[in-house]
């Protein structure tokens, strides 16, 4: 049995490439905390749907932490007998997982057994006794979770995907852990957050030359920061006439959004990088406490249809934004 570090993390779980990622890097928190607490500041979405993410969600991460390598899954079947012995030549050289699966044929996801279900999940390990991988993802109404499933499970996963459908990781990504001893300290740690906070309040890209491939497509629809609020606010003005479900992942995001703020104003504040008059930590709770009124109104409505539930969240998400940026606005200067 082999199993890499994963530790137990709440900040951020709406969706696994995130949530997995930050359970890595949070297993060597001592030496990665100030690149976890540099990042995971800007969101983005895009013009007319629903689906947000941190605008550092994806598959190459600029960490100095993690070697990171894409191999084809053409290559892989050329060189292994199937994916199970390659996962397990992985792990064995401490490399974890992020592969693109099927997951009808995964005993632990709700749609097992139902309907073709593409998504992402990731693994840290193996017991071969047992015949498992431990596995990461979000398996049952979204939510995050460590889990096992058998050797055979996760081959008939891999490889019971369509011929033509559209790899987003675009083959089966591979990190490492490595230590590196010039990035365990920044120093210039809360003037990177403040200026990461200004293109949040301010909804700009955080840079123009950034072309890569989860940034820049369908670049001319991409929005930022409250713009992505309000493009909420939109789509549920819009879901006024038709009375259907609205999706809850941006509500889940943005209170991982907040509660990672929480987190790294406290770490900020614990290690003496700014003045302690410079920020209102009640504040910032409070605004957890908002978010997380948002989240619970949400699925009230979706349980309920009840208009009147739809019409106070959206009341409440356009004085969020006041309050918040407001709050903010003092940070930045």
């Amino acid at each position: 049995m082999k199993k890499l570090p994963m530790s137990e993390q709440n900040l951020v779980t709406t969706y696994n490439i995130d949530a997995s990622f930050l359970s890595m890097a949070a297993s060597h928190y001592k030496q990665t905390a100030p690149w976890i607490y540099g990042n995971f500041i800007q969101i983005k979405g895009f013009k007319g749907t629903s689906q947000n993410f941190f605008y550092e969600s994806q598959h190459d991460r600029d960490t100095p932490f993690f070697s990171i390598q894409r191999i084809s899954r053409e290559i892989i079947g050329r060189k292994w007998n199937n994916i199970i012995e390659f996962v397990i030549d992985c792990v064995d050289l401490d490399f974890y997982i992020l592969l693109l699966v099927n997951n009808k044929y995964l005993s632990v996801s709700e749609a097992f057994g139902i309907t073709d279900y593409y998504h992402d999940i990731f693994i840290y390990g193996y017991d071969l006794e047992k015949e498992v991988f431990y596995i990461a993802g979000n398996f049952t109404n979204g939510k995050y979770m460590r889990v096992t499933c058998s050797f055979c499970e996760l081959n008939e996963a891999y490889i019971n995907l369509e011929d033509d459908f559209y790899d987003w990781l675009f083959g089966v990504v591979l990190y490492k852990y490595r230590e590196n001893e010039s990035h365990k300290v920044d120093r210039d740690l809360w003037k990177r957050v403040k200026s990461l906070l200004k293109h949040y309040v301010e909804c700009t890209h955080m840079s123009e030359n950034d072309y890569a491939i989860t940034t820049h497509y369908d670049r001319e629809n991409l929005l930022f920061g409250y713009d992505v609020y309000q493009n909420t606010i939109e789509i549920l003005v819009n879901n006024m006439t038709v009375n259907e479900n609205i999706d809850i992942r941006p509500f889940h995001l943005f209170l991982d959004h907040k509660k990672i703020m929480q987190e790294r104003f406290k770490y900020l504040n614990a290690n003496k990088y700014f003045d302690p008059s410079e920020l209102d930590l009640v504040k910032i709770e409070k605004i957890v406490e908002m978010s997380e009124i948002h989240r619970n109104i949400a699925i009230k409505y979706n349980l309920t249809k009840d208009r009147s539930v739809l019409e106070r969240l959206i009341n409440l998400m356009k004085q969020f934004i006041n309050y918040e940026k407001e709050y903010y606005l003092k940070i930045i200067g």
